[in-house]
C-alpha cells in the first residue's frame, strides 16, 4: 500500500510543478541622493531608489509591471514639540521581456525633500526697564523630511504575481 502511494506521488510530481510553477524573483534596493541645493537654512534634495530585480523562476516573462510605493515622513520641530506627518508617492515601471536567470534594474520618479533648519532668539518676560537685563530664549525650529520605506507588487496579465518590501514603514 505504501509503495502505492509513493508511486502515485512521484507520478502526480512532475505534473503538479509544471501546473503551478512558482514565481522566485530576487529584490534588492537602494536609496540615492540625485542632486542637493542649499539656499540659507533650506536644503532641498532629489532622492530615487535603484530597483535591481533578478528572475529565477525558470520561465521567461514578458509584460511586467511593477507598482511601487514609497513613504515619507516629515517630522516638524519647535522647540519641544514634535509634529509628525506621512505621505505616500505611487509609480510604476513596465518590463516587456524578463528572461530566466537575468537581472533587471530601474529607478523610480524623483522624490523632491527637504530640510529647514531655523534659530531663533525670542525675547521673554516684561518690558525692559533700565537696569534690568531683558531675557531672551533660543528657539530652534526644524523641518525635516526622509524616505521611510518602498513597497513593490509585481504584476503579470493583471495578475499580482510577487510583492517585496522595503523599509520601516512600507506596508
Amino acid at each position: 500500500m505504501r509503495l502505492v502511494v509513493v508511486l502515485v506521488g512521484l507520478v502526480c510530481l512532475p505534473v503538479f510543478l509544471l501546473a503551478a510553477p512558482a514565481v522566485q524573483l530576487d529584490f534588492s534596493a537602494a536609496k540615492n541622493r540625485v542632486d542637493r541645493n542649499k539656499k540659507g537654512n533650506t536644503a532641498k534634495e532629489g532622492w530615487i531608489y535603484k530597483v535591481d530585480v533578478g528572475n529565477r523562476s525558470f520561465r521567461d516573462f514578458s509584460a511586467l509591471e511593477f507598482k511601487y510605493r514609497i513613504w515619507i515622513s516629515s517630522e516638524n520641530r519647535v522647540g519641544n514639540r514634535r509634529k509628525e506627518s506621512s505621505r505616500v508617492v505611487t509609480g510604476s515601471q513596465k518590463i516587456e521581456d524578463f528572461a530566466n536567470a537575468t537581472r533587471i534594474s530601474f529607478a523610480t520618479k524623483r522624490i523632491a525633500l527637504q530640510q529647514v533648519e531655523k534659530v531663533e532668539r525670542k525675547k521673554i518676560g516684561g518690558k525692559n526697564k533700565p537696569g534690568n537685563k531683558q531675557k531672551s530664549r533660543i528657539i530652534v525650529t526644524r523641518d525635516t523630511q526622509k524616505l521611510d520605506g518602498l513597497a513593490i507588487d509585481v504584476f503579470h496579465q493583471g495578475k499580482k504575481i510577487a510583492q517585496w518590501r522595503y523599509g520601516s514603514k512600507a506596508k
